[in-house]
């Protein structure tokens, strides 16, 4: 029996759509396996990029000289300078015997606003510090070990 010309179209029609269907479904499952395993480098991507660093934040983050990835993670750990109280508060640090100069709290990076010139290049040193922290924190337990 041969086939008639609509027959073999509604068929070639019907084969490509369900190609199509398939491609797209492997296309989303892709995309939303891609996001599970690397949703913490978007999530600090798109942090990083919002966030909006005070122009002190932005000397630190220069005179450090981080790479791409560094500069992510230390914008997306939000840093800021702060004063006695307010460091205090954030850092929750009233030990008299051990001098704290920052903090890593919450996925947060505070640093103590050392105005002193005779201790240029503390808040530098001290951010550098905490993005380890937060960089840690990133790792897995393999790149940990």
């Amino acid at each position: 029996m041969v086939e008639s010309q609509s027959v073999k179209a509604t068929r070639t029609s019907k084969t490509l759509k369900t190609a199509v269907a398939v491609a797209i479904s492997l296309l989303v499952t892709a995309c939303g396996l891609g996001f599970y395993f690397n949703r913490g480098q978007i999530i600090d991507f798109i942090t990083a990029k919002s966030f909006k660093p005070s122009s002190e934040i932005e000397q630190v983050e220069k005179a450090i000289e981080l790479t791409d990835k560094g500069n992510i993670i230390f914008y997306a750990s939000r840093p800021v300078l702060q004063g006695q109280d307010e460091f205090n508060e954030s850092c929750d640090s009233h030990d008299d015997e051990i001098s704290v100069l920052g903090c890593y709290s919450d996925g947060n990076i505070f640093l103590y606003n050392i105005k002193d010139a005779e201790l240029a290049g503390v808040v530098e040193s001290t951010a550098a510090h905490e993005l380890l922290h937060a960089a840690w924190e990133r790792m897995s337990y393999s790149e940990k070990s």
